[in-house]
């Protein structure tokens, strides 16, 4: 017995022993188990970080918003790694942030939490952004501005395009000069120069130079230019795409050997007292330019170089185009000072066109910048468009309103003889008016009551509401009936179109103003033939001479049709139009018919329409105002115009770059 007791405490010690190992081992095991999906969570959390960047990174080359930022939680939602997961959460600085405006986006910060079984793990890191549509150089801070060893420059500007078709950038560089100290030189080897001036001299002067260069699909640009002395300078960068897809945009002005000439598509002007068309100083708020679109290249060469002191003499820098730019460099005593507004075409007769900011650089979040220049790039766009030169509207012609007829009464009766009806037929309850001659009192107020006898509604006897009782009632007279009716018996010239304003002259009565056609014969909107028209008014006017004038274009033959809100200009021809007047998208222009917004001042007779840049200037005269609108402080300024073909709408450059910073942990309670 004693053997067997001491047996089963052996077994049960052995038991107890082995149950304690299973015990602890399983608890390793467990904790083991936890360790390993920590770990994982945590590489999956940084595996999201990452995703995050590279995200940013493609989306830095286009347009860059706040919504970019926070958009990246909806793009990955909750994204598998492995065995685990992660979500992500995003936040920008500004909040408001638009890499296209004066508010550009400086940080994302983004926070991946992952999930591996029963464990959470959540990193989070900032990413820096940096958006280089434009550099600066701070001379005052003690930089070294000239860029007088090169290569490499001390400083540069690197566009990108990120579209699908070349694309033209647009440089526009501002630096603050001394008294008589000279401008900017570009001494790259693509450099296409537009234009170089000098604002006066003195301690408020400031130079401005534009250059554009056609950058491939894909590709980029990097420009620099060297100066004279060391300046505080800014510049910045505008890209114009493709407005169609295949057809690369392209500067307007003269070609040789296929390559734009310098200069020929683009405007300066600086005068030698240093205050001229495209430069002023404080107080200056107008400037001018030529009538860019005034001559064919193909007729007219440019063939003055941009260089200080000269001014763009040619016609024709922007014959064609669609898009006209102005780059603008000021000095400034701080760096919130810009332009707040441009309109072109703001003198008598012109077209007050409110130009569009693409970008302003630098701005007040810029590190290191100077505050005393800045530069700007502004565009216009409108459809290119030049149509014959039949254009117009309304026309001349011969026409008759209301049923015309000879009319005798007997004094005394009540009975009129009808013969001669002209312009329709006559109607029970209608009102006998007088034609011409001497015509009875009672007409004008006397009414058709029955016809007795006669061709119905023409020749014949009629019954009236009163009798005729004065001498003139024995007199056979012209008279008629007001009807809507216009009777068109020979168009000189133009044509006559539903909307037309009707007009006349001549002794006795005539058209009612503001009398519009409302109808023509075979219900067709415009016409030239003779027959019945529709008048809004009913009327009685014996024949002559008339005029129809409405928005209503004709042209007898034509090639191009004007895009719905083109903007036009008379380029030449009898006619002119109001300021702002566009082509309406109802009903559907077409080559020789379309529709616009505003009746012409003065009808149009064998004009040529201009849309395009061309409608941007005053046709027929020698120069064009623009207005500028600046914060007080700014101070002198320069600048140039640059036109473009076939251009889509620019955004800022974005080759913007980004830099994380390190991650940290989130704790999680």
């Amino acid at each position: 017995m004693v053997t067997v007791l001491v047996m089963l405490l052996l077994i049960a010690v052995v038991l107890g022993g082995l149950t304690m190992l299973l015990n602890t081992q399983t608890g390793h095991h467990a904790q083991s188990l936890n360790r390993g999906d920590s770990d994982r969570a945590l590489f999956v959390a940084e595996s999201g970080l990452e995703a995050a960047h590279a995200r940013l990174s493609f989306l830095l080359g286009a347009h860059f918003t706040n919504a970019s930022c926070t958009g990246l939680a909806a793009h990955f939602g909750t994204t598998t790694v492995g065995d685990g997961s992660f979500t992500i959460a995003a936040v920008s600085t500004p909040s408001t942030c638009d890499n296209s405006s004066l508010t550009p986006c400086l940080d994302c910060a983004v926070t991946a939490s992952a999930q591996v079984g029963g464990t959470q793990r959540t990193l989070s890191y900032g990413v820096a952004l940096s958006a280089t549509n434009g550099t600066t150089c701070n001379a005052t801070a003690g930089q070294s501005c000239t860029n007088a060893t090169a290569p490499p420059p001390s400083w540069k500007l690197n566009l990108s395009n990120t579209y699908a078709d070349a694309a033209v950038g647009v440089f526009s560089l501002a630096a603050r000069r001394q008294g008589n100290s000279s401008g900017a030189l570009c001494t790259h080897a693509a450099c296409m120069l537009e234009w170089t001036i000098n604002a006066a001299n003195g301690g408020n002067s400031v130079g401005n130079m534009g250059n554009a260069v056609l950058i491939p699909a894909g590709g980029s640009y990097v420009i620099y230019q060297q100066l004279s002395a060391d300046f505080d300078l800014a510049e910045v960068g505008a890209l114009f795409p493709a407005l169609t897809a295949g057809t690369a945009p392209s500067l307007t002005g003269r070609y040789a050997s296929g390559n734009p000439v310098p200069g020929s598509a683009a405007y300066w002007e600086e005068a030698a007292s240093g205050s001229g068309g495209t430069v002023g100083k404080t107080a200056d708020a107008t400037g001018s330019t030529n009538n860019g679109t005034a001559t064919n290249p193909a007729t007219d060469t440019c063939t003055t170089a941009p260089a200080v002191g000269t001014k763009q003499l040619c016609t024709n820098w922007c014959y064609g185009g669609n898009t006209l730019v102005l780059g603008f460099g000021a000095s400034a005593t701080s760096a919130a000072d810009e332009l707040t507004g441009v309109s072109f075409g703001t003198d008598a007769g012109g077209q007050a066109v409110a130009m569009t900011r693409v970008a302003k650089y630098p701005n007040a979040s810029i590190p290191n910048a100077p505050s005393s220049v800045y530069s700007e790039v502004w565009y216009a766009q409108n459809p290119e468009y030049l149509s014959s030169s039949t254009a117009s509207n309304g026309g001349s012609f011969t026409a008759a309103a209301g049923v015309r007829f000879n009319a005798n009464l007997g004094n005394g009766s009540n009975q009129m003889q009808v013969t001669g009806v002209q312009g329709g037929i006559l109607t029970v309850g209608s009102v006998v008016r007088c034609a011409s001659g001497n015509c009875p009192a009672i007409f004008g107020t006397v009414t058709i009551q029955s016809q007795l006898s006669g061709t119905s509604g023409g020749n014949g006897t009629y019954r009236l509401s009163a009798n005729c009782s004065n001498p003139n009632c024995g007199n056979s007279v012209a008279a008629g009936i007001a009807t809507d009716r216009l009777t068109v018996t020979a168009v000189s010239s133009g044509y006559l179109s539903v909307g037309d304003v009707v007009a006349s002259t001549g002794a006795g009565t005539n058209i009612t103003s503001g009398t519009t056609l409302t109808a023509l014969p075979g219900g067709v909107s415009s016409s030239s033939a003779t027959g019945n028209y529709t008048l809004s008014t009913a009327q009685l006017v014996t024949s002559r001479t008339m005029s129809a004038v409405g928005q209503t274009i004709n042209l007898s033959s034509g090639s191009a049709v004007p895009a719905a809100g083109t903007l036009l200009a008379v380029r030449s021809g009898t006619g002119a139009l109001q300021a702002q007047t566009r082509v309406l998208a109802s009903p559907a222009p077409t080559a020789t018919r379309f529709t616009i917004d505003k009746v012409p001042t003065t009808p149009l007779s064998a004009a040529t329409l201009c849309g395009g840049t061309c409608a941007f200037f005053r046709q027929g005269a020698t120069t064009t105002q623009f207005t500028l609108a600046k914060t007080a402080g700014t101070l002198y300024w320069g600048a140039g115009f640059l036109c473009l073909k076939d251009a889509g709408v620019p955004e800022v450059v974005n080759s913007s770059s980004t830099s994380a910073k390190r991650w940290t942990e989130v704790v999680v309670n």
